[in-house]
């Protein structure tokens, strides 16, 4: 979003979604207020300059060639019985 996009008088958002729809969020924490304009005035911000969320990188903490579940499979294989699962081990 855009600076030009925050309006300070009447403390609301605009935002522009996919589709090409308007919302408009009112935003009432005066503490926010007071924060966006301290950046505004930290980074000499233009209205046509963008505010961007901070990105974090992770590191990669899977091993080569590891292989693991995601989306569906995983939560169907966390409800099935143990000894339905690959890793159940039985008691000898």
């Amino acid at each position: 979003m855009q600076f030009r996009h925050f309006d300070h008088a009447l403390r609301r958002l605009t935002i522009f979604t996919k589709g090409g729809k308007v919302q408009t969020v009112p935003v009432v924490d005066p503490a926010f207020w007071n924060d966006l304009e301290r950046h505004i005035l930290d980074w000499d911000a233009q209205p046509n300059d963008y505010l961007l969320c901070r990105r974090s990188v992770r590191p990669n903490r899977h091993k080569p060639g590891e292989k693991f579940i995601r989306g569906e499979r995983m939560h169907k294989a966390r409800h099935r019985p143990a000894s339905e699962c690959s890793t159940a081990r039985t008691a000898t």
